[in-house]
């Protein structure tokens, strides 16, 4: 929409809504912990990371420090871990409180990007839950994505091809129609479980 925020939708694109609008400069990287429900962000500029508390709908900062660039975020059980560009480091604190900061890597030759915790506990959280997929018995030929609530779902289609518009299921060809424009975007997160936030959510 052209404004600086951090929105969500139905994984579809449908029901664009924003969550956080005010007091953002350069929200650059999302990571979504489940076990809390919370959504947490950087801000590069502010050199901040903040939460979002889909229970009582209230926002949090962790820290705040101008000297600081943190540029990626990730969240595992009781820490935070982010990469700083203006130290070159990757470091870690209480994903709470910003307590016990401390660095993990330090005197990188390059600016770490992305980053990620790969662990089997990582998605504990959604294993441990009743999950129903209505993507598991859809009749979509390519892509099916589920809409707000993760209760529906639509079927789509990659570049240069068309739904049927026999059933709305089936992909066809459709070279003669150029691929859409590309949009710059943060990186991505995503629910897949129940409960608030709303499943079926992605965030940017």
């Amino acid at each position: 929409q052209g404004k600086i925020g951090i929105y969500q939708a139905g994984m579809d694109g449908q029901q664009v809504s924003v969550l956080i609008k005010d007091n953002l400069r350069w929200p650059n990287s999302l990571a979504l912990d489940e076990y809390t429900n919370r959504l947490y962000w950087c801000d590069g500029h502010k050199g901040s990371i903040e939460y979002y508390d889909f229970e009582t709908t209230s926002r949090h900062v962790v820290f705040s420090d101008h000297n600081r660039q943190p540029y990626s975020v990730a969240v595992f059980e009781d820490s935070l871990y982010w990469s700083d560009w203006a130290t070159n480091q990757i470091e870690v604190c209480n994903k709470i409180t910003g307590h016990h900061m401390k660095p993990l890597i330090m005197d990188a030759k390059d600016r770490f990007f992305g980053l990620f915790v790969y662990h089997p506990e990582v998605q504990a959280a959604a294993r441990k839950r009743p999950l129903f997929n209505p993507c598991d018995l859809s009749p979509c030929s390519h892509l099916c994505l589920l809409q707000l609530g993760a209760t529906h779902y639509s079927c789509h289609c990659p570049d240069n091809m068309k739904l049927s518009p026999v059933n709305n299921q089936t992909c066809l060809s459709n070279l003669v129609v150029p691929p859409p424009a590309i949009v710059t975007s943060s990186p991505i997160d995503w629910t897949s479980s129940t409960g608030p936030p709303p499943p079926g959510n992605v965030f940017w």
